[in-house]
């Protein structure tokens, strides 16, 4: 392979490195804004509906209307989870591509005298030396798993955000029916209270 094609390549993967990992932080500070969003938003208008003096039917259906923004919330979380996983996936398979180059490279252990890295004498980190995988794939699982690197570092946001979302259905849900319960309850006293009535004038009016 000529350097040129070699400069390319190297070219080409760094970039798509580097796009790929903006891309990840981007999909981080997306899920992470308008997740917040949403919970602060339901929040305030479930504070806002409870502290109003409105009819329990309207306070009802207005409450119910909020449960689909955790449900919102949860598939939010779970579709930039699933693009980060694979921007990630991405991103470390363009590190292996610079990783092959880079064992290629004529000048890779020594730097020359006039770099402006005065007290580095490599053109890659030392701990690739160290890093040995037998394929590609490998080491992007081990990449994708290692609890120091970027991709299990961030993933725990993932699992915040929709944990917040499981605990803010279940206020919203419990609050719903702790709102039409007892509506429905009168209603059937109500109705029960009617069926006796009427039985009572129909047992009369036969005697």
């Amino acid at each position: 392979m000529s350097s040129i094609q070699t400069g390319d390549i190297y070219k080409k993967a760094h970039d798509d490195m580097k796009f790929n990992a903006d891309k990840a932080w981007e999909t981080i500070k997306f899920c992470t804004a308008i997740s917040s969003t949403l919970i602060t938003v339901t929040v305030s208008l479930l504070g806002a509906i409870n502290y109003l003096a409105i009819n329990v039917v309207v306070k009802a259906i207005l409450t119910g209307t909020l449960i689909m923004f955790p449900i919102m919330i949860m598939k939010i979380v779970n579709v930039a989870k699933e693009n980060y996983q694979r921007e990630c996936n991405r991103m470390y398979q363009s590190i292996a591509i610079l990783m092959k180059i880079e064992e290629e490279l004529p000048k890779r252990v020594h730097l020359s005298k006039d770099s402006h890295f005065t007290e580095e004498d490599r053109y890659t980190p030392r701990e690739w030396d160290e890093t040995k995988y037998p394929t590609t794939r490998k080491f992007i699982d081990a990449m994708m798993k290692e609890s120091d690197k970027f991709h299990s570092s961030m993933i725990p946001i993932f699992s915040v955000l929709l944990i917040a979302s499981y605990v803010l259905l279940l206020i919203v849900s419990v609050i719903f029916l702790v709102t039409i319960i007892p509506f429905l309850v009168d209603i059937i006293k109500s109705e029960m209270h009617r069926s006796t009535v009427r039985a009572f004038l129909s047992l009369f009016l036969l005697n």
